[in-house]
């Protein structure tokens, strides 16, 4: 089992770079945010959840049964699962009769783009 938090030189234990959040995947929840409905940001949210419990970010088995814990319907469900993939936030695998497979793509670059030109309130 991979620990989320690592021993410093003085003994104390911090979170690793892997427990952080706005590291890596702050900008891909943003846009995630930005879809419409809350389908795709509760469905993104739940597949970064998966994706920690699994230790990866490719071919993640994304279960009905699990989105519905966050509660999503199997309907609502699939069609964040097209809104996340037309925005290029994910990579989705589907075969007949099995959970879809999603892999977590990297932030488009039109989205970091703006994000590095947007003016900053100081």
């Amino acid at each position: 089992m991979v620990s989320n938090y690592r021993r410093s030189i003085t003994g104390e234990t911090e979170p690793s770079d892997a427990a952080t959040v706005e590291g890596v995947f702050l900008p891909w929840l943003e846009q995630a945010a930005c879809l419409p409905g809350r389908g795709p940001l509760v469905t993104a949210v739940a597949i970064l959840a998966q994706s920690r419990n699994q230790d990866r970010r490719h071919h993640i088995l994304v279960l009905p049964s699990r989105l519905a814990a966050y509660g999503l319907s199997r309907a609502t469900m699939y069609r964040s699962l097209v809104a996340l993939e037309d925005a290029g936030l994910i990579e989705v695998r589907r075969n007949r009769g099995s959970s879809p497979l999603v892999s977590i793509l990297p932030v488009p670059t039109e989205y970091a783009a703006l994000q590095e030109n947007a003016p900053t309130t100081e």
